[in-house]
């Protein structure tokens, strides 16, 4: 997986780096990853710079703003309107490894525009995130930030889970499966449930259950308050669009 900011005008072309002003939901999820390589992508359906950089620290200006600081960072090239496929919605995300390579592979059909040399031959396109660590490191990171904020307790029971217990989608389809707040830790037996449609939640977080085809072992216990365990941090909470479609793709009501 990779990080993904969408921002103003996208990637900024600075040797001595670059600093963007972010809301202070985006910054407070930006510290979880400070030293993480960032796919830095023009904001909205809008034209712009693309590239990769380090983000070096999260800070506020003298007015109290939030801003993002990074690198210099390696530019990828200039995105079309309409040009991003793959990216998702939000001003952050992770996108999965494969849409990021095929946003970075398209610069050779057009999407994005490679640089040329100054004798006119097309430079060579600095992907800038083709190695392997660099990926586990990003997805490493999010993991850690899910467990620390959970207490790496199941969202539906509170069972504590495995250390190596891996997040489970809540959408599993389209480039917002791996976004920040479509992500649960579930124990296996509340995943299988959650799955097959056995329950769901509601906007505010509540349970919807089908008592008709949950395990009533699982039933007795789930969450005491019939809630979904979220994080206090917004930015990791579930987002009601991704609720919504399983409500309705999954557990069969809207």
């Amino acid at each position: 997986m990779r990080l993904a900011l969408a921002i103003d005008g996208g990637f900024r072309r600075s040797e001595a780096g670059f600093a963007v002003a972010v809301e202070r939901e985006i910054a407070r999820a930006l510290t979880q990853f400070s030293g993480a390589e960032v796919l830095i992508l023009p904001a909205g359906d809008t034209a712009g710079d693309l590239g990769t950089a380090r983000l070096v620290a999260v800070d506020t200006d003298d007015a109290g703003q939030a801003r993002a600081r990074f690198d210099a960072g390696r530019l990828i090239g200039a995105a079309r309107p309409g040009g991003l496929a793959g990216r998702g919605p939000f001003p952050l995300q992770l996108l999965p490894e494969a849409d990021a390579l095929a946003i970075i592979a398209a610069g050779s059909g057009g999407v994005f525009a490679q640089g040329t040399t100054p004798g006119g031959e097309i430079g060579e396109l600095a992907v800038g995130f083709d190695v392997p660590a660099e990926l586990e490191a990003t997805t490493g990171a999010v993991l850690a930030t899910l467990r620390r904020e959970t207490g790496n307790k199941c969202a539906l029971t509170g069972a504590a889970l495995a250390p190596d217990t891996l997040p489970v989608a809540i959408r599993w389809e389209g480039p917002e499966r791996l976004h920040l707040n479509n992500l649960l830790l579930l124990s296996p037996a509340a995943e299988t449930a959650f799955r097959e449609g056995h329950l769901t939640i509601r906007d505010d977080f509540s349970l919807a259950v089908d008592l008709r085809r949950i395990d009533p072992e699982l039933l007795e216990r789930l969450n005491p308050d019939g809630r979904l365990r979220v994080p206090d941090n917004p930015l990791l909470q579930p987002s009601a669009m991704n609720l919504a479609w399983h409500r309705r793709w999954v557990f069969g009501f809207g």
